[in-house]
């Protein structure tokens, strides 16, 4: 058996490290996925949040005129 040069040496260092960095591609999709899913959500939630509370304060504070008429 031969040995590898330095050339075949790179070239088997240069595959291991596309693997590498094709696993790690793929798992950092599948996070940035999974994140955006749950940043979405937490947007619509906090929308509803805030138009719930805008109508509960004016409903409150009309409630709160008329008795006091």
């Amino acid at each position: 058996m031969t040995k590898p040069t330095s050339y075949d040496l790179l070239l088997e260092v240069q595959k291991a490290v596309n693997r590498l960095e094709d696993k790690m591609d793929k798992r950092l999709c599948d996070v940035e996925t999974r994140v955006n899913v749950l940043e979405d959500f937490k947007g619509k939630m906090a929308g509803m949040a805030a138009i719930i509370s805008t109508i509960f304060g004016a409903l409150v504070s009309w409630f709160i005129k008329e008795i006091k008429n």
